[in-house]
C-alpha cells in the first residue's frame, strides 16, 4: 500500500492527483470470494476522493473499481464491483452485492468501445466514471461525460459514499487518481 506521491495539476482542472500502487490481492473477486474482497480494497476517501465521479488512469491488468455504501470496511453493505480488465473469462464485468449478500450481474463479459482493453505496463489508460440516483456511466479519457462508451441503470440503487480500488489475479497496478 504505497502512496507514490501527490502532485498539483491545476492547469488540467483538477486540484491535485494521487499516485497509488495496489499489490496483487491474489484470486479475489466479489462474486467468487464474497465478503473477503472488502479486506483488499484500498479506499480513496482518505485521499480526498468524494462525490459522484471518479477520474483516473491505471496501468496493468486485473484492475477493479469498487463503489461502496459506507466508508467502513463492513461486509454488511451494498457494493458495486467494476472490472476494468477481467483476468478470468468466467468473471462478470459489473456485479452488485446487496447488504444481504445477494449478487446481481449487471454486465456480463463485454463493454463496447474498447474501454476495458488490456493495458501493457507501464502505459496508463485514462477512464472516467460517474454515478447518480442509480444511473452509471463509463467513458474514455479524463473529461467527464465525453467519449462515453457504456452506461447502465440500477432499478434498486443504494447511496454510494465511498470508492475503492484493487488489483488481483496475478497483477499489481499503478493508478493516478484526479481529485477535483
Amino acid at each position: 500500500m504505497l502512496t507514490k506521491g501527490i502532485g498539483i495539476s491545476r492547469e488540467s482542472g483538477y486540484q491535485y492527483q494521487i499516485e497509488l500502487n495496489t499489490p496483487d490481492s491474489g484470486i479475489v473477486s466479489m462474486k467468487f470470494n464474497g465478503s473477503n474482497v472488502i479486506d483488499h480494497i484500498k479506499c480513496l476517501n482518505k485521499y480526498g476522493q468524494s462525490g459522484n465521479s471518479l477520474i483516473f488512469k491505471y496501468s496493468c491488468d486485473g484492475a477493479r473499481i469498487y463503489l461502496l455504501e459506507t466508508t467502513s470496511k463492513s461486509t454488511d453493505q451494498g457494493i458495486y464491483e467494476i472490472l476494468l480488465y477481467p483476468k478470468s473469462f468466467q468473471e462478470k464485468i459489473i456485479v452488485r452485492r446487496n447488504k444481504d449478500g445477494v449478487f446481481k450481474d449487471i454486465a456480463n463479459s463485454f463493454i463496447p468501445g474498447g474501454l476495458l482493453e488490456r493495458v501493457d505496463c507501464p502505459n496508463f489508460h485514462p477512464i472516467w466514471m460517474a454515478w447518480e440516483n442509480g444511473f452509471f456511466s463509463l467513458g474514455k479519457g479524463l473529461s467527464l461525460y465525453e467519449d462515453e462508451v457504456y452506461n447502465w441503470a440500477d432499478p434498486e440503487p443504494f447511496v454510494i459514499t465511498s470508492t475503492g480500488i484493487m488489483t488481483s489475479y496475478g497483477a499489481s497496478g499503478n493508478w493516478i487518481i484526479y481529485i477535483e
